[in-house]
């Protein structure tokens, strides 16, 4: 006894249609698109960037280099003057004694005394 297998195979006979291609399509990403309003954010943005870009090189151009300082400020005391008269003329806001403590340092003074006409290196402020 033969037995015949049938294979019940699916062949399309027709062409996918207008409609199936149209909804594969669907699936993909359409192409991004900027409105009015967001090309004037973006816009915004970049101007923005180039501002502070600007600001900042013309303060990094402005700025004193770093291995320049000023040349000292000096003075030269006058009859009747102090440490602590000068001390409270340079910096009135400070602690005189901090601020007399830095004018001995940085003129070398080993006491309290100076004299009229003697020129004194003043600290920066």
């Amino acid at each position: 006894m033969t037995t015949a297998l049938s294979m019940n195979l699916a062949v399309p006979t027709t062409r996918p249609t207008a409609a199936d291609r149209a909804g594969a399509r669907s699936t993909a990403q359409p192409p991004v698109r900027l409105t009015r309003r967001g090309r004037i954010v973006v816009l915004a943005a970049l101007v923005l960037l180039a501002v502070a870009a600007v600001s900042m090189v013309a303060a990094a151009s402005s700025a004193a280099p770093a291995g320049q300082d000023r040349p000292p400020v000096t003075m030269v005391v006058g009859p009747g003057d102090t440490l602590w008269t000068i001390a409270t003329a340079v910096d009135p806001e400070a602690d005189p004694r901090a601020t007399i403590a830095e004018l001995r340092r940085l003129n070398e003074l080993s006491g309290s005394n100076i004299e009229a006409g003697q020129q004194l290196v003043l600290p920066a402020r």
